[in-house]
């Protein structure tokens, strides 16, 4: 998620702002003040979207229950990183640590759920990311031990 490649790298909205992981925009032909559709672009296709959706509904919920406002558009493409935004996680590692951090997936998603998916993405850092594993040589039971235990619980 890097700044300007249209990818959401911020936390906002905005209006015609293809920077924003959630924009709202018009067609061509009508006027900008009439919103014809929203983009989410809150994970791409690598992301589970029944997961993706229900964090993005249970957002909006949430949200909503908590009489939450908006905050102001940031407008057009302008660098959104002059804007003092926080950014999304730009690795693995630290959605898991946001992950660990976010009282309301703890609330409302089942615990062997979120288990699940932190042992998989911590096998994926150990097994993709860390740049002292020697490829040469095969780890037997890769996936065995720390994932073997919740795959049989569900």
């Amino acid at each position: 998620m890097l700044p300007k490649t249209r990818n959401a790298a911020y936390l906002c909205w905005g209006k015609e702002n293809t920077e924003a992981p959630l924009r709202s925009a018009s067609s061509p032909g009508i006027a900008d003040d009439l919103v014809s559709h929203f983009e989410i672009k809150a994970f791409d296709a690598c992301a589970n979207p029944y997961l993706g959706l229900a964090s993005i509904t249970m957002a909006g919920i949430d949200g909503l229950r908590k009489d939450l406002s908006l905050p102001e558009p940031i407008e057009g493409d302008s660098d959104v990183s002059g804007e003092k935004l926080r950014s999304v996680p730009d690795s693995i590692s630290e959605s898991l640590i946001a992950l660990a951090e976010d009282t309301l997936f703890t609330e409302v998603m089942s615990e062997n759920l979120l288990t699940a998916i932190k042992a998989i993405r911590k096998m994926e850092v150990k097994n993709y990311c860390e740049p002292e594993r020697d490829y040469s040589q095969p780890e037997m039971d890769v996936y065995k031990d720390p994932l073997q235990d919740i795959i049989f619980k569900f």
